[in-house]
Formats: C-alpha cells, sequence, structure tokens
C-alpha cells in the first residue's frame, strides 16, 4: 500500500536484517519500555508472531526502510488489538503507520498501547488517532535478597493446582474481578481466551518434571466458593541473562495471598534469585503496589495505558445488574391480588371459546 509517498508492506522473513537495523538504529521509537527489552529477531521469532497472530508492517521510503510498527490481537475473536511498538524517523512515518494498520485491519473495535508516561512525543502521537488514558502500569524488580526473603515464607496456606485445560472458567471469572468495569470491556476476554491446549500443558510438566527450566503456571483454588481466587506464571526470557517475568493475578479479597504466591516464585527461582525477578502492576491495584514497597520492590518504569474505541463496531449487550431482577419485582403494583381461577372453557357454534359459566346463563 503506498501513502504520501511510502509504500508499506507487511514483513516477511527476508526483512530480518531490516528490522534488526531498524530496532537498533536509534530512531524514534514508541512502544512498551518494559524491563525485559527487544529480544532479537531470529527464525523462531517468526514461529511465535504466527503463533501469537502477531503482525508486522514495513515502510519504505524510495525503496529504503522508514519504519515498521507491530501490532498483535488481544483475545481470540480479534475484537481488541495492541500496537506493541512503532519505530519511524519522524511522526510522519509514524502516523501513516498507524492509520494503515487502523484502516487494514477490519474486525479491531478497540485498540490499545502502553507508552512511557514523560515521553510527549509518543503521547502526541497516540492522541491524533483518538487514544485517551485507560490506566497507569508501574514495572517493578525484586532483587535477590528480597527473593530470599520470599522464598523463606511458609506457603502451605495456598496450595497452588497447575492449569490444565478444564480450567478456563476458574480463570475468566478472576480475571473478571480483578479489573473495573471500563478495562473490561476493553479486553473484552471470552472464557476461549484462557483455554490452555493439551499439548501446551504436557510440556510444561514435562519441562517441570525434567527441571529444563523453572515452569510455573498455576493457580490457587478456593473449595468453600468453587473458584480461583490466585494465578501465577512465570517466564525466562532465553534472549536476555537475567530477565525472569511473572505475571500473577489477586482476588481483591484475597490480598494475604500476596506473600503466598511470590513464596513460590521465589522458591521456584533457587539458584537464579541473584538475578531478579519482574513484575507489574496497575493504578486501580493501590494495595498490591504497597504491599511491593513494603517486600522491597523497586520501580524500574512508569507506562500509560491508552485506549481507542470505535463505538459504531460495539456489540450491544444488557447490563449485567439488571439480568436478576423481573418485572413484577420492579413494579409490583403491577401484580396480580390472587392466582387466576381456572374455568372450564366451551366452543360455541362460531368459533368461539365462551365460558361455561356464561354459556349456562344465555341458556337461561
Amino acid at each position: 500500500m503506498t501513502l504520501n509517498g511510502l509504500v508499506i508492506r507487511p514483513a516477511h522473513l527476508g526483512d530480518t536484517p531490516t528490522l534488526v537495523a531498524l530496532l537498533g538504529g536509534g530512531q524514534t521509537q514508541i512502544h512498551v519500555p518494559t524491563p525485559l527489552g527487544t529480544p532479537p529477531r531470529t527464525a523462531w521469532t517468526w514461529v511465535q508472531d504466527w503463533q501469537e497472530r502477531r503482525l508486522t508492517y514495513l515502510a519504505l521510503a524510495a525503496g529504503r526502510p522508514a519504519g515498521l510498527i507491530q501490532v498483535r490481537p488481544c483475545n481470540r475473536q480479534h475484537s481488541t488489538w495492541k500496537i506493541e511498538q512503532v519505530v519511524a524517523a519522524d511522526l510522519d512515518t509514524g502516523t501513516e503507520l498507524m492509520r494503515h494498520c487502523l484502516d487494514e485491519i477490519r474486525p479491531a473495535r478497540t485498540w490499545i498501547q502502553e507508552v512511557s508516561h514523560p515521553d510527549e512525543q509518543a503521547l502526541s502521537l497516540c492522541r491524533q488517532h483518538g487514544f485517551h488514558p485507560l490506566a497507569q502500569h508501574t514495572y517493578w524488580h525484586l532483587a535477590g535478597p528480597a527473593l530470599q526473603a520470599l522464598a523463606a515464607h511458609p506457603t502451605d496456606a495456598a496450595p497452588l493446582t497447575p492449569v490444565y485445560p478444564g480450567a478456563a472458567r476458574l480463570l475468566y471469572q478472576l480475571d473478571m474481578a480483578t479489573m473495573p468495569p471500563l478495562v473490561r470491556q476493553v479486553f473484552d476476554r471470552q472464557i476461549y481466551d484462557f483455554e490452555v491446549p493439551t499439548w501446551e500443558y504436557h510440556w510444561q510438566r514435562c519441562q517441570a518434571w525434567l527441571g529444563i527450566a523453572p515452569s510455573l503456571h498455576a493457580y490457587v483454588y478456593e473449595p468453600q466458593r468453587q473458584c480461583a481466587i490466585g494465578y501465577l506464571r512465570l517466564q525466562i526470557n532465553p534472549h536476555i541473562a537475567g530477565s525472569h517475568w511473572a505475571d500473577w493475578v489477586v482476588h481483591p479479597a484475597y490480598t494475604w495471598l500476596y506473600p503466598q504466591l511470590l513464596g513460590h516464585l521465589a522458591r521456584a527461582l533457587q539458584g537464579r534469585e541473584a538475578q531478579g525477578l519482574y513484575l507489574a502492576s496497575a493504578d486501580y491495584q493501590p494495595t498490591r503496589e504497597d504491599w511491593l514497597r513494603q517486600v522491597g520492590a523497586t520501580p524500574v518504569a512508569h507506562t500509560l495505558l491508552l485506549c481507542r474505541t470505535v463505538w459504531h463496531k460495539l456489540r450491544e449487550g444488557r447490563f449485567a445488574g439488571l439480568d436478576p431482577l423481573q418485572l413484577a419485582d420492579v413494579l409490583p403494583v403491577f401484580q396480580p391480588a390472587h392466582p387466576p381461577v381456572p374455568s372450564r372453557l366451551e366452543m360455541d357454534g362460531r368459533r368461539r371459546f365462551r365460558p361455561a359459566l356464561e354459556t349456562h346463563l344465555v341458556g337461561k
């Protein structure tokens, strides 16, 4: 596609040297400044992009690379997409790349993007395309001494259950309970977004059994309420040494699970705790941020989550709070004074139903 002298096309495997040069060329970059950094492009990276449905578009000016943009869907129905990074020589090129994605990906009803909080250049580019703030994220780093202290914390009160393919409904309910209504509507996740393929489940179990890498993907089950109240997943970045990443979710009513879950993570990283662990928290989770400060975590990055919604593409849905209500409960005056008395009906010669009492009186 050609826009204002730029040729924008999907990237392919032969563009790997060009993408590496753009990512390391010192140009204007608008992306999530996570502590993990950007891994190098390899052949395995293209396989991961295909699995996650990640799309990369390359912009060419007079046959030379001028920028790239990378997007991916946030759910399986592809209603919400995330702009992971934009690399461009100037703001005009970045604008054309973003417009290309907004016009090209038709199923997207909502777009989200995460930028560095003090980056005014990135914020101005997002505001030009209708993005508005949704939440603030803080990335934390737990050093070795803090992990060693957490590893000594008892974790018997929160036993872990491995995430199996049938636990999607439990994880969906937990995810819905931890997000505000507006954030929940933007991500638009369904139960099938939390399904784990059978092959992935068995592969993770084999990794844990063989001890190849500390693989931890589990949740905490509450038998009385029959629901999941905590979830965690440990990720090891093979490209950057010491970049251990943990994704964890805790039900707002069970904040005592914080040291329990981090204790499980610290024990899984025994022998590697000197490299540290990275975590993330949102501004609508103040108890989590206070607790991370208490255990000695250090904030390393602050980002602003922005969203852009195409309102005419939103699905119509009933408000969940009104579903259990019945009309008789809202308007009691319309309730009958007593239950109706059944009567026998007869059919006259004109093929109409008449009460038996009326027929008797007419006969007299």
